[in-house]
């Protein structure tokens, strides 16, 4: 609704509430009951269809008392909008804001149904769906076929967030700030045959977040990742790098998942990956001979 529009609709209201007026003051003055005009629409309902019809009139409706706290609105029929707002040229259609700090802008109740609908009638490109598992989805296309995109949600590990500098968070060689060295060979020591006993006798457990720009609540780190040892390191040694609340993962046969395969012709092996996080912002690393292990931070998932 624009600036024009807008003023008509309180004109006409403005009209409507002085005949509500005038009908006050002939049953004061004559006590009489007052016949309400069919032409009249003052009715609860009608008044705050009226107001309702944009953002500024919301706010109208709002400072007159039409509408009271935490009450609804509600849609006039099955298809149609319960609010339209559209804003001017230098404005926004709606702006949302609390004056706690401590509590959300908007808020977008969950669906009573697990993911996305399926239902092509009536939808259109733009929309937002949270369903009851609290996963949040947008709707990228209608035809010919709806395509969701989830945006978040409690099975994914969020937003990948690119640090504008890497960020050294493991150097066993040398120790860093937030993991420093251990007394005596900072070396991982490296676990021979593989079983969950003998990894978690011999594996390390590192921060990555809290500091150097990993934000707690980061749930993964994209990492650059090295490993380098003497001459009598085995080749091919496992190198495995994971949550540190959970056992090492494994594959189907039951051997270790490996992250990165140390090969002994070369100085140093590097690769890029993932590393999942535990609640606390650790994560685990193992390997299958003594090793030196460089970890830097290109980014996080949030």
């Amino acid at each position: 609704m624009n600036h024009k529009q807008l003023v008509q609709q309180m004109n006409e209201m403005k009209a409507e509430l002085e005949a509500l007026r005038n009908q006050v003051e002939a049953y004061e003055n004559v006590e009489t009951e007052i016949v309400k005009s069919p032409n009249a629409p003052t009715s609860r309902r009608r008044m705050l269809k009226r107001l309702a019809l944009g953002a500024g009139a919301f706010a109208a409706a709002t400072a007159a008392g039409a509408m009271s706290t935490g009450q609804q609105v509600l849609a006039e029929t099955a298809s149609a909008n319960a609010i339209d707002a559209q804003g001017g040229d230098g404005g926004y259609g709606i702006t949302v804001s609390t004056t706690n700090a401590g509590l959300a802008q908007l808020r977008l109740a969950p669906s009573t149904n697990s993911g996305a609908p399926t239902d092509a009638t009536g939808r259109n490109v733009g929309e937002l769906y949270v369903d009851s598992n609290g996963d949040l989805y947008y709707l990228a296309q209608v035809t010919p076929s709806l395509v969701w995109r989830q945006l978040a949600g409690t099975s994914t590990a969020g937003s990948m967030h690119a640090l504008s500098v890497p960020v050294g968070l493991v150097a066993t060689s040398a120790g860093t700030p937030i993991n420093p060295n251990p007394s005596g060979n900072p070396k991982l020591p490296g676990y021979g045959t593989f079983t969950q006993a003998s990894v978690a006798a011999n594996k390390r457990s590192f921060q990555a977040t809290g500091a150097n720009g990993v934000p707690a609540g980061a749930t993964a780190l994209f990492a650059f990742v090295q490993t380098f040892s003497g001459p009598t390191t085995p080749p091919n040694a496992r190198v495995t790098l994971w949550n540190d609340s959970a056992n090492a993962p494994t594959n189907a046969d039951g051997s270790i998942v490996v992250s990165h395969t140390h090969v002994v012709t070369s100085s140093v092996n590097s690769i890029t990956t993932i590393i999942p996080l535990s609640a606390s912002g650790t994560f685990a690393a193992t390997t299958s001979a003594s090793l030196h292990l460089v970890v830097s931070a290109l980014g996080y998932y949030m």
